[in-house]
């Protein structure tokens, strides 16, 4: 097992972790596993960019933090629709994973959004 600190400041790590609570819950309440996997994607979505923003002030670079947060997204998301739609009582599946799409659409925004925000911060201290 790796350390503690892997699976907090690192974003594969976060998506790991999240991937195993997700498990977890969707487990217990199978007749909600769906959506357990969709509020965990979208987490993910959601605080993935504002955490790799807040790292690249730290001295982390927000491209390569992002590259690792983009992997981990698609593993995560993946795996993640893929138990949904295993552990789901039957007529209860989450519709082939269309879902999932909120996270897919609301990605690609966010990371705009904090690269905006870094290059702002870049420009400021130059």
């Amino acid at each position: 097992m790796l350390d503690w600190h892997f699976y907090v400041y690192h974003p594969f790590g976060q998506a790991l972790a999240l991937l195993a609570i997700a498990i977890v819950l969707m487990a217990v309440l199978r007749h909600r596993a769906g959506a357990i996997g969709v509020v965990v994607t979208t987490f993910y979505v959601v605080a993935s960019p504002i955490y790799n923003a807040a790292m690249a002030t730290k001295g982390l670079g927000w491209w390569w933090l992002t590259l690792i947060s983009l992997g981990s997204f698609f593993v995560l998301l993946l795996v993640v629709a893929l138990v949904s739609g295993k552990l789901s009582p039957k007529g209860k599946e989450t519709g082939g994973g269309t879902a999932f799409v909120l996270p897919v659409v609301i990605y690609p925004p966010l990371l705009f959004i904090t690269g905006l925000v870094r290059l702002v911060i870049w420009l400021v201290r130059e």
